[in-house]
C-alpha cells in the first residue's frame, strides 16, 4: 500500500484515513471510510470530474448501504473540514448537480509505506 504528500506539507496515510502536517505531525485529522474511499477515488480519477451518481453507486457497493448524493456531498465536506482542520485549503472542486473532482491546485507524491 501507499501513502500520498498533498503540496509538500500533508501526509494522507490510505491504511488509516489519517492527515497530518508534515511540518508538526500532532496536527492530525482523520477521514472516516466513506470519505477517505471517496478522496481516494478523486485522487484515482486524475483530475477528472466524477459524477455524483458514480460516486453515490461506489459507495453502494461497498457497503451496501443505499446512499444519496446528499450524503456523498456530507463525506465531501468532511474532507475540506479535515483540510481546514489542518490550515490547508480545499483539495476538491465542485459542480453542483454534476459531480466532483481533484483540485488542479493538489500536487501528489507517492510514497511508499
Amino acid at each position: 500500500m501507499h501513502n500520498y504528500i498533498i503540496n509538500d506539507r500533508v501526509m494522507f496515510n490510505t491504511f488509516t484515513g489519517g492527515l497530518s502536517r508534515l511540518d508538526d505531525p500532532r496536527k492530525l485529522s482523520t477521514l472516516s471510510s466513506n470519505a477517505k474511499r471517496l478522496f481516494l477515488r478523486l485522487i484515482d480519477s486524475g483530475y477528472q470530474i466524477v459524477p455524483f451518481e458514480q460516486l453515490t453507486s461506489e459507495i453502494q457497493q461497498s457497503e451496501n448501504v443505499i446512499n444519496t448524493a446528499k450524503d456523498v456531498v456530507s463525506e465531501l465536506s468532511d474532507i475540506t473540514q479535515a483540510f481546514h482542520q489542518l490550515g490547508e485549503f480545499e483539495p476538491i472542486l465542485t459542480t453542483y448537480s454534476y459531480g466532483v473532482q481533484l483540485s488542479t491546485d493538489v500536487e501528489l507524491k507517492v510514497i511508499t509505506s
